[in-house]
């Protein structure tokens, strides 16, 4: 009721930008217009603009979970364990994490990303396991999207080596499992001087190959 009905409609034209995540983007979205000014019983889509519209809410929720100073320590956590490029299309898309897994310096802010539900936490046996509440996250929060874009080439590699890697056995050492040979290994080989986006099985992997 607050709402007439073109200004419904633009943010549900705005909210279906997210795709599957229109709803969950459209509550948080009213939830936090709402909060910042539904005092008066009336909200307006300059409130709406105001608020920099879902992207902006979205920003901002991050900015009150996280202070600027602690950000280089959220890019080491989401890349590459929270955050991750499909190797086929390019496209980013969200991964569970145990909370143990992710840089200690940063957990305390990835605890109030939990709090702010940008985050969403599951216990896994004794474990905390912790991922993006929502894959519009990974369009609509603008810091994120940069760090994805930054490393999109060697993320889409990484996942191509850790999912060959997988599929290797190191025990029976199978050669017609060894798949990266000539330029292909040489590509892939860029990644051992990053230890931040390799693990220990794609490196005896590309040793292997």
């Amino acid at each position: 009721d607050m709402f007439p009905l073109v200004k419904q409609v633009q943010i549900a034209a705005d909210a279906a930008k997210g795709g599957a995540d229109a709803m969950p983007l459209l509550a948080y979205t009213l939830e936090r217009l709402y909060a910042l000014y539904g005092r008066d019983g009336n909200l307006t889509l300059d409130e709406y603009d105001i608020l920099g519209r879902i992207e902006g809410a979205i920003a901002a929720a991050v900015d009150d979970a996280v202070p600027a100073g602690e950000r280089d320590r959220l890019r080491s956590a989401f890349i590459p364990h929270l955050a991750v490029v499909d190797p086929k299309t390019l496209a980013p898309r969200r991964r569970k994490a145990s909370l143990v897994s992710l840089p200690e310096e940063a957990r305390p802010s990835i605890e109030r990303m939990v709090d702010a539900h940008l985050l969403v936490s599951d216990r896994a046996g004794e474990d905390t396991v912790v991922e993006l509440a929502h894959d519009s996250l990974l369009k609509a929060w603008g810091d994120l999207r940069g760090w994805l874009r930054d490393e999109q080439e060697l993320l889409a590699l990484r996942e191509t080596v850790r999912e060959a890697a997988e599929a290797w056995d190191p025990k029976d050492r199978s050669g017609d499992r060894l798949i990266h040979r000539g330029t292909p290994l040489k590509e892939a080989e860029a990644l051992l001087s990053r230890p931040d986006l390799i693990d220990s099985q794609s490196v005896d992997y590309l040793a292997a190959c």
